[in-house]
């Protein structure tokens, strides 16, 4: 799931998939990363796992990690919500 999202931010931004470390891929430290890639890199997310995230979810969408923390909460929901 991780590898995806990497994938989706990094295709979104236009960055070669060669970025050393996940760490690194952060607003802060990712060039032309800003509001409305935010915006693009979710909206992404949302399509490609079958998930919605609320416009106050979306601010914490800061990095890879954050992103990826917050994917897991919502299939970790689908699926409490499933059984």
């Amino acid at each position: 799931m991780k590898s995806k999202i990497r994938i989706i931010i990094l295709d979104v931004l236009g960055i070669k998939q060669n970025c050393e470390n996940d760490i690194q891929i952060a607003v802060y430290r990712t060039p032309g990363w800003d509001s409305l890639a935010t915006i693009e890199i979710v909206e992404k997310i949302e399509e490609v796992f079958s998930v919605e995230i609320s416009d106050l979810e979306m601010v914490r969408c800061d990095s890879l990690e954050a992103l990826h923390g917050l994917l897991l909460e919502k299939m970790s929901d689908k699926r409490n919500i499933r059984n």
